[in-house]
């Protein structure tokens, strides 16, 4: 819990260093699934899909949710 801010910071990454993988248009927003490895401090680097949304009237991508992937 003490390093959540490690975690943000390598889904922000996996979202900035892969490809869209969906994309769905929905009443709040455009809606984003990227799927990739993350960066984990004791080198699994597990791969997970993001999901991330631009709310309207916004330009700034928020973060949904993340879910495990199989490689």
């Amino acid at each position: 819990m003490e390093r959540w801010e490690e975690l943000a910071d390598a889904l922000k990454q996996q979202a900035a260093s892969h490809d869209v993988t969906r994309a769905v248009e929905t009443s709040f927003g455009p809606r984003y699934h990227v799927e990739g490895a993350i960066v984990s401090p004791d080198g699994r680097n597990p791969m997970v899909r993001t999901v991330w949304q631009i709310d309207l009237g916004s330009e700034i991508p928020r973060f949904i949710t993340a879910h495990p992937r199989r490689r």
